[in-house]
């Protein structure tokens, strides 16, 4: 199972690797990626031979959706039409992986909350942030090499071992 939080070519030209997976994307951003407007267009891939729509099973979702008990897709539009980010939720801890709706650090974790200068609706990226606010204690952004500096955290170092467990023992994953 493969998780995109959009289909921007940065995050899924490399399905085209991955043929015949069952990847899961929201429908609103599949409709869009498949004809965009035309400030939009060049963030897809949509009309290459290699295209990540090749040989891959999208499994559709419509906003948010429950993986598990503790693992959630929760949709975030505004960057793009469809964007999600995964939220994993342990105890009074809760982590949001969050695709481009949040890219650097910077965006989120200063006085000044400051959305993606790459979007498509800016009221809908507004009301995004106040939902992610209301669900997140940490927010992992896309672009930003800091995030591979908070596995060298213990504590979440043992969520990410909770997490891969979990989709190990249940979905035959990772």
């Amino acid at each position: 199972m493969i998780i995109l939080t959009h289909l921007h070519w940065d995050h899924a030209s490399g399905l085209k690797y991955l043929s015949e997976s069952r990847v899961l994307v929201q429908k609103s951003e599949l409709d869009f990626s498949l004809c965009p407007s035309e400030k939009q267009e060049r963030y897809y891939d949509y009309k290459s031979n290699d295209s990540y729509l090749n040989g891959n099973s999208f499994e559709l979702i419509k906003g948010d959706y429950s993986l598990s008990e503790h693992a959630n897709l929760v949709y975030l539009p505004g960057h793009t039409p469809g964007s999600q980010g995964l939220l994993l939720e342990q105890g009074d801890s809760s982590i949001l992986i969050a695709g481009d709706a949040i890219p650097l650090f910077e965006n989120w974790y200063t006085d000044n909350k400051r959305i993606n200068g790459i979007f498509h609706d800016k009221n809908l990226f507004i009301e995004t942030y106040e939902k992610i606010d209301s669900l997140a204690t940490q927010v992992l952004p896309s672009h930003d090499s800091f995030v591979l500096s908070f596995f060298e955290n213990e504590e979440l170092n043992e969520v990410s071992r909770k997490v891969k467990s979990y989709f190990s023992k249940n979905m035959g994953v990772i």
